[in-house]
């Protein structure tokens, strides 16, 4: 019999909703996106795995792969080399202005996706596991016939 969700728990499983309806919303604005495909399976798998962080024995492990695949993915748009921008560029008319600030963007949500991740995939690794069944008393073998 598993013990009762602590608050932390709560907290942790209500986040990862919270995350995961943000990821969810994130993929379904990639698909008017050119590159629509590799963002929209990456939120998708994001939402998942904010869901599965909290919820089962070793889905803070797909968390954390995650997490390591998107600060690396940002590392890879990163070396391609960036230029300054303003604050409002960023945040400005979210149509496509240059490369320089899709790259901007792009790097900010694999950062915030990063961040929720590892969050969620630290909680999930440190929740305390539910206790084994005991295992059933073991029966005499039967007697020998004689």
């Amino acid at each position: 019999m598993q013990p009762p969700p602590t608050p932390l728990a709560h907290a942790t499983r209500a986040l990862a909703v919270i995350f995961a309806a943000v990821f969810t919303l994130s993929a379904y604005w990639q698909l008017n996106d050119p590159d629509w495909l590799p963002w929209f399976t990456f939120y998708c798998a994001s939402a998942v795995a904010a869901l599965a962080a909290p919820w089962t024995t070793r889905g803070w492990m797909l968390a954390a792969a995650l997490c390591v695949g998107a600060v690396l993915w940002g590392a890879v748009i990163a070396s391609a080399g960036l230029d300054p921008i303003t604050w409002e560029e960023l945040t400005g008319d979210l149509s496509m202005k240059t490369l320089n600030v899709e790259r901007h963007r792009e790097i900010g949500g694999l950062g915030i996706v990063s961040l929720a991740l590892a969050a969620l995939a630290i909680a999930g690794a440190n929740a305390p596991t539910a206790p084994r069944a005991p295992l059933p008393p073991e029966r005499p073998p039967p007697a020998a016939r004689s």
